[in-house]
């Protein structure tokens, strides 16, 4: 059993600045140094949260083999 990541996320934000201004701040208009600073909250929560739990929790491909036992069952890794 082999588990390959067949093509890697580039993404490494969870959410975006707007979704937390308005989420949070209940604002859409801030400021581009604001906006900066929310990016990189996000940045940092972000890797952290993967972190925590130990993979990516953004997309990605993977592909993943398994031996085959003649049965209408698979059971993923993940």
């Amino acid at each position: 059993m082999s588990l390959e990541v067949v093509a890697a996320s580039t993404d490494r934000y969870l959410t975006t600045t707007a979704a937390v201004k308005a989420l949070v701040l209940g604002a859409t208009a801030t400021s581009t140094v604001e906006d900066a600073y929310l990016s990189d909250l996000i940045l940092r929560a972000s890797a952290w949260a993967e972190r925590y739990v130990g993979y990516k929790l953004s997309a990605e491909k993977v592909l993943e083999r398994l031996p085959a036992f003649g049965t209408g069952r698979v059971v993923l890794s993940r």
